[in-house]
Parts: structure tokens; C-alpha cells; sequence
């Protein structure tokens, strides 16, 4: 499986048009870097918390919670894999027009 590399977007309305390509493969490392970053951060906090509501009983459906949260991580790379080939065209009469295409 792999993810696409570009995404377009095109926007017509009327005599404005707006066009935007964006490159993919150099964005997704970015935003990979910046979801790992912020999963460090967070994830002792929500540990603290696991352990401070264990007491109350409150503990025990947080920590699936996390593990769960924990296992998207996959199915999000999945999903962007699946978009590889997507075009959405959307159109309202002759001048106004919305394309996303994922190549």
C-alpha cells in the first residue's frame, strides 16, 4: 500500500479560480513527527490519571480507552493508504465548482 503523494484542490466561483497542490510526502513527516511529539507529551499525564482514578473505580474504563486510542494508530495509515486515487468533484451550475483530487 501507498499513500498518495500529492493532493490538489481547485476552487471556481465565478471569475475567481484558486488552485493549490500539495505535496504529501513532504507534509506527512512533518505531521508524523508532530502527533509522536505530542503522544510523549500527553501520555504521562494520562498515565498519572489512570493511576489517581484506579481508586474511584473510574481507572479501570480509562485504561482500555488508551490502549484502544492506541491501536487507531494503524488503521489511521490504513485509511490514508485508501485514498490514494480519490476524486471528489462537486459542482453548482456552470461557475461554481469545488475538485479535491488525492494522487
Amino acid at each position: 500500500m501507498i499513500p498518495p503523494m500529492l493532493l490538489r484542490v481547485s476552487i471556481r466561483n465565478g471569475r475567481r479560480r484558486f488552485c493549490l497542490w500539495l505535496p504529501l510526502f513532504l507534509i506527512g513527516p512533518l505531521f508524523l513527527l508532530f502527533f509522536l511529539v505530542a503522544a510523549v507529551l500527553v501520555l504521562p499525564f494520562l498515565l498519572i490519571a489512570v493511576v489517581v482514578l484506579w481508586c474511584r473505580g473510574a481507572g479501570k474504563w480509562i485504561l482500555p480507552a488508551v490502549v484502544m486510542l492506541l491501536q487507531v494508530g494503524p488503521l489511521l495509515v490504513v485509511l490514508l493508504c485508501a485514498l490514494r486515487g480519490l476524486r471528489v468533484e462537486v459542482q453548482n451550475g456552470p461557475q461554481q465548482r469545488v475538485y479535491v483530487s488525492f494522487r
